[in-house]
């Protein structure tokens, strides 16, 4: 029996691992697969993800213009292969990403019967994301490699924002249709039968994305390095949080996990401009947290001992 595959796509910090686990929650007795990118060793997005970890493969190492390729292939076919079965697959991107040339990849898999493009929006940050000269080629790209479009993290009546922002989206795409809800059920009813949305707009599920997605021009790689930490000690998460802040250092996106006090584990996220820091009980599959910065390799090595500064003095012996 051939699979369905969706590809959750979308910029650093637009809340594809929040979805993610939404449409694991809501999967209403669906057997879903899961394929997650890791950047570096540590595998923080792997274990944010709420599901039983035999159902769940990471490709970790992955860099700042991945497009996944053999491994790709590699990891689906095995999922595929798996005596369980899936009734569907999904692959979340690196932000970093472009969505249409892994689907294009996806594509070779046998045993795959069509591919969907979820690109998600953060229309918070979008405007300004999108503004910024060393990242807006990948997020254009990123748009217009999306068969479907859904804006997050903006309230319900912030009307006026999320009218800039479908102005901003409809300049470079005029075959997604962008929503701001989309449940669990509409998204399986059009990975599955190419309804839902994608028929309200005329356009059904098609696997067109492939030649669109191929026939751009190479994207221009953005000025982003990223910094991965393994940590293996226990902090004073207010002491991290404040050695963090007082740093004047161009922080995109940021996530990880980590030993905090009273023998708990810290869920530190920086998006949108915004630390934020939820515990709990359970250990990582190996502690650690991930920096993803506006700069260049020459940097790296003085920003990454800043960062390490920040931890040691917060470590506890």
């Amino acid at each position: 029996m051939e699979i369905p595959c969706l590809v959750i796509g979308g910029f650093l910090g637009s809340g594809k691992t929040t979805y993610l686990n939404s449409l694991l929650r809501g999967a209403n007795g669906l057997k879903l697969g899961v394929l997650v990118n890791d950047f570096g060793d540590v595998p923080i997005d792997y274990d944010l993800i709420e599901s039983a970890h035999e159902n769940v493969l990471e490709l970790t190492g992955g860099c700042v213009c991945c497009t996944y390729g053999g491994d790709l292939v590699s990891a689906l076919t095995q999922m595929i292969a798996k005596p369980s079965g899936f009734d569907a697959l999904i692959v979340e991107t690196s932000g970093l990403s472009l969505p249409g040339i892994v689907a294009a990849s996806i594509r070779l898999v046998p045993g795959i019967s069509r591919v969907g493009v979820l690109g998600l929006v953060d229309g918070v940050c979008f405007s300004s994301n999108i503004a910024d000269k060393f990242l807006s080629d990948t997020i254009v790209r990123q748009i217009q490699e999306s068969d479907l479009i859904l804006l997050t993290k903006l309230a319900p009546d912030d009307h006026a924002k999320q009218t800039e922002t479908e102005a901003i989206l409809a300049k470079y795409s005029s075959d997604a249709e962008v929503v701001t809800l989309l449940p669990p059920g509409d998204i399986f009813d059009w990975l599955f039968n190419g309804n839902g949305f994608a028929e309200k707009s005329g356009k059904p599920l098609q696997d067109s994305i492939f030649s669109r997605a191929l026939s751009y021009p190479k994207a221009k790689a953005p000025l982003v390095t990223s910094i991965t930490l393994v940590l293996s000690d226990t902090y004073h998460i207010e002491m991290v949080l404040k050695g963090l802040q007082s740093l004047t250092l161009p922080i995109i996106r940021s996530k990880g996990i980590f030993r905090a006090e009273s023998n708990r584990y810290a869920v530190v996220d920086f998006a949108g401009l915004r630390w934020s820091v939820e515990y709990r009980a359970d250990a990582p599959t190996r502690p650690g947290m991930t920096f993803f910065l506006s700069a260049d390799a020459e940097q790296k090595d003085q920003i990454t001992a800043q960062i390490l500064n920040v931890f040691d003095a917060a470590a506890i012996n």
